[in-house]
């Protein structure tokens, strides 16, 4: 776009994007393909101080349009077990950011403000909703969908637990309660097939 007086004004206005960009600014040098202005660069609406006599070349410069997507997939995890899940977005002028737009991550989990990865081991049993938001570094912004990230109960894993070997009628003896991961705090008990004993 060609233009010429005193004081200039850079609009966006009648151009049409192309499908999946948006208007970003205008260069005063036709930068490469995927290249930043090598120039000074306008914002739309920005004035442009010009001789009366000079003409101006500006050349249009298109983003793709910043998206995020909504997971449908990886949204279980289990209580105490490492968890991740990928939040993908793409287009927009780079420097992304992410941040929660609403509801809270279960304890444990954190959002990376630079990835949108959410990563983390769950330590409580809930069903949490939540939708993620991401802005780039022009301002644009996109949010997902509200989605739900459940954690589930472990299953219990027991380990190092030996029984001694004893007679019937011997004195009396304790049992040291086995190693447990994966699960929630609880008790144990005892139980014996032969009934004269437990």
């Amino acid at each position: 776009q060609t233009f010429a007086g005193s004081t200039l004004s850079a609009r966006a206005n009648g151009f049409t994007a192309p499908a999946g960009y948006s208007f970003s600014k205008w260069c005063t040098t036709q930068p490469a393909v995927g290249a930043s202005c090598g120039a000074t660069s306008f914002s739309a609406g920005e004035s442009l101080p010009t001789p009366e006599s000079s003409t101006v070349t500006l050349y249009a410069v298109w983003i793709s349009t910043l998206s995020i997507s909504t997971p449908t997939s990886g949204l279980t995890g289990s209580y105490n077990s490492p968890y991740s899940l990928s939040v993908p977005s793409t287009g927009g002028s780079g420097g992304n950011a992410f941040s929660l737009a609403s509801g809270s991550l279960p304890a444990g989990l954190s959002l990376n403000s630079s990835t949108g990865a959410i990563t983390g081991t769950p330590t409580q049993v809930i069903t949490s909703n939540i939708a993620i938001a991401v802005a780039d570094s022009s301002g644009a912004s996109a949010t997902t969908s509200s989605f739900s990230i459940s954690i589930g109960k472990a299953t219990p894993s027991l380990s190092s637990f030996t029984v001694p070997s004893k007679t019937f009628g011997d004195n009396s003896f304790s049992l040291t309660a086995p190693t447990v991961t994966g699960s929630l705090a609880g008790t144990f008990s005892y139980t014996s097939s032969n009934t004269l004993i437990a």
